[in-house]
């Protein structure tokens, strides 16, 4: 092969070789030359580069000594090989001299893998089931017929039983693993008359039962199987309150595992005020209820036994919850904690140079002055107490806005607490891409995975997660919605890097 061929591949800056300095496949046109004066073919000249490339990365043993290159490196790197001419005839010389087009691309691909630098892993994503866009009993319907998806669309798991709270609708679909509808709880006013089910007393393995929503929302169920609903009451039982500055009407319906209603709770348990905006609701290991509540200045928290019983109810404020505090902090989102009467406060706080230089960044970045750095604390409603600070891993912050009461959107959003304590986040990477990073209790990240999430082909989208840390989502597109999930339950058992 002519001089110049092989020449005119050395060139330019290369991706095969992310640390060009600390790799030993750099050559000089000079070295090339000498190389194939010494009689060695242009494939033995690229082995050779190849095995001096991984040994650079560590990836196996060093370059051979005999016809090795120890000449000065120059900084231009080289690209990858273009494949030779494909023929099916013997090329004519020396023996060493007999390439196939399989062979360059051999070679090819070695060379890519020996320098490509290593990614954050992606975590399985498994398909479960889909169902179709529409009014029908085992459909979905996603859409308002403006155009633009149900915001209000809400999912929630539990026990390998799927709950799907469809605002749009307004209907609530109990659904297996495979996508089999068992329970349907359906506005008569808002959907056709279910064919091929049976009523709420009947034997029939799929249940429908009539019942009037006015703005369905968040859903949860316990491990009894009874199903908490977020509704909106009528309008005459609307209450302004002026303590708050908010329109009280928010309820929560409760309905037994066949699907009648049971009772209507409030502030006060069975038959109370109604809440105000509420945030999200939770179901602890003892199965009692939590609701998640927020006005212009504060996080309202309430506590209720299986029994409807009110037993605690907690006010936070957005901004100054330790009071005393140097830099003023603000509560952005409120998750309450499955087994115990805690609550997992996520703030945003400014952070000065000495203060980051003293405590350091998780995630190893550095923070610049005036910025707000993302904390989650731990509060002991028993006490009324923050007993447990963390910095969350997110150099990138955005500017301070002074004066503000909202802070800006996170990098990082929050997907819930597993019952160890373990914090799972989320942060969008790209269009294909989210990063789903987990910490431990104390603030430590134990894992990062990518999940893949081709938005450009959804119209909507929706993540949650269970108590126990397996990921899920609905993925709305035209036709048919997707049911998936990922087991980031088996990263919290696993000590992997981040």
């Amino acid at each position: 092969m002519p001089l110049r061929r092989a020449d005119a591949w050395i060139q330019g800056p290369s991706r095969l070789c992310p640390a060009p300095s600390q790799c030993s496949c750099i050559a000089t046109p000079h070295q090339v030359a000498g190389g194939r004066e010494a009689g060695n073919s242009w494939v033995g000249r690229y082995l050779r580069r190849w095995w001096g490339c991984r040994a650079a990365a560590g990836h196996g043993r060093s370059a051979p000594h005999a016809g090795a290159w120890t000449g000065p490196a120059t900084t231009r790197t080289l690209r990858a090989l273009p494949p030779p001419p494909v023929t099916r005839r013997t090329v004519s010389g020396p023996r060493h001299h007999r390439v196939t087009a399989a062979g360059a691309g051999i070679l090819t691909a070695a060379l890519l893998a020996s320098c490509q630098p290593a990614a954050t892993p992606e975590l399985e994503r498994v398909e479960l089931f889909e169902l179709g866009i529409g009014p029908m009993e085992d459909q979905i319907d996603l859409f308002r017929v403006g155009g633009g998806a149900a915001s209000s669309t809400d999912v929630f798991v539990r026990d390998g039983l799927f709950y799907l709270a469809n605002g749009h609708s307004e209907k609530i679909m109990q659904l297996s693993s495979f996508g089999d509808l068992i329970l349907l709880i359906y506005d008569p006013a808002s959907n056709p008359e279910p064919v091929g089910v049976g009523a709420a007393g009947a034997t029939a393995t799929r249940v429908a039962v009539p019942h009037e929503f006015n703005e369905l929302g968040h859903v949860v169920v316990d491990s009894e199987r009874r199903l908490y609903a977020q509704d909106t009451v009528d309008q005459r039982r609307w209450i302004r309150d002026a303590e708050y500055g908010v329109v009280l009407k928010r309820a929560v319906l409760r309905f037994s595992r066949r699907g009648e209603l049971v009772d209507i709770l409030g502030q006060e348990g069975v038959g109370g005020t109604p809440f105000p905006f509420i945030q999200r609701l939770g179901v602890g290991a003892n199965d009692g209820l939590a609701v998640v509540t927020r006005t212009p200045d504060l996080w309202v928290v309430y506590w209720f036994d299986p029994s409807g019983r009110p037993r605690m109810m907690v006010e936070l404020p957005h901004r100054g919850l330790l009071r005393g505090a140097r830099d003023p902090a603000i509560v952005w989102d409120v998750f309450p904690n499955p087994v115990h009467p805690t609550l997992s406060l996520f703030v945003d706080r400014l952070v000065s140079d000495s203060e980051a230089g003293a405590e350091g960044d998780t995630a190893g970045g550095e923070r610049e002055p005036d910025r707000r750095g993302r904390e989650v604390w731990q509060f002991d409603a028993n006490v009324g107490a923050v007993v447990g600070r963390a910095r969350l891993p997110d150099p990138r912050r955005a500017p301070a806005t002074v004066g503000t009461a909202t802070p800006p959107a996170p990098t990082f959003y929050p997907l819930g607490v597993t019952d160890s304590g373990h914090v799972f986040m989320v942060r969008r990477e790209d269009d294909q891409f989210h990063l789903l990073t987990v910490l431990t209790p104390n603030g430590r990240v134990t894992a990062r995975r990518r999940l893949h999430l081709e938005e450009q082909e959804l119209t909507f989208s929706r993540l949650g997660m269970t108590t126990d840390g397996v990921v899920y989502a609905i993925l709305g597109e035209q036709e048919v919605a997707r049911m998936v999930w990922w087991r980031g339950d088996r990263l919290i058992d696993q000590q992997a890097p981040p």
